[in-house]
């Protein structure tokens, strides 16, 4: 059966890819609309902020008990930052025409109530985009989302044995 099309003011091309239930702390279950857009839409989905701020970090470190292993320690900072990768000169996604060809990239939004707030684009082989290596098989993804929508929880398909998800959504079960 072909996906629903949706429709916007603006440009046909969007597809909804899935409805999906989530949970938003204080909202309750909603219905959130997964749509592949045109790449038309970078100046809409440029509007999501990519700001965070940054209190805690990842410290790696070797495993005892045999070569190759490794362990990630969580530790909140003394001094929290702010990071907004579209402060850094010549980034942001209302520059990514003018340094890369997008023909190859996909892009997605998550709407909830016809209002976006969040989404993500992928990028596959982009010569100049030094992050894919030269590679033509390998994929970047970037991700954003309104901060009031960054903490969810997706219930999972066949439900989640070892308990609720994690900070980012994830279900265990998923993960192995």
């Amino acid at each position: 059966m072909p996906l629903p099309q949706t429709s916007s003011p603006n440009d046909s091309n969007r597809r909804l890819v899935r409805p999906l239930q989530f949970g938003l702390a204080g909202y309750g279950m909603r219905t959130i609309e997964l749509t592949e857009e045109p790449m038309t839409a970078l100046p809409e989905y440029a509007r999501i902020p990519i700001i965070f701020t940054v209190d805690r970090v990842l410290d790696v470190t070797n495993r005892d008990d045999g070569p190759g292993g490794f362990v990630l320690s969580e530790r909140r900072l003394e001094v929290p930052y702010e990071k907004d990768y579209d402060a850094i000169a010549g980034e942001g996604p209302l520059q990514w025409a003018h340094r890369f060809d997008l023909s190859n990239w996909a892009l997605f939004t998550a709407r909830l109530a016809s209002r976006i707030v969040g989404g993500a684009t992928v990028a596959v082989d982009t010569p100049k985009l030094t992050m894919l290596e030269g590679r033509r098989h390998l994929a970047v993804l970037w991700d954003r989302a309104l901060p009031d929508a960054r903490v969810v929880y997706v219930p999972p398909i066949h439900g989640c044995p070892r308990g609720p998800p994690q900070r980012n959504g994830t279900c265990w079960s998923r993960c192995g």
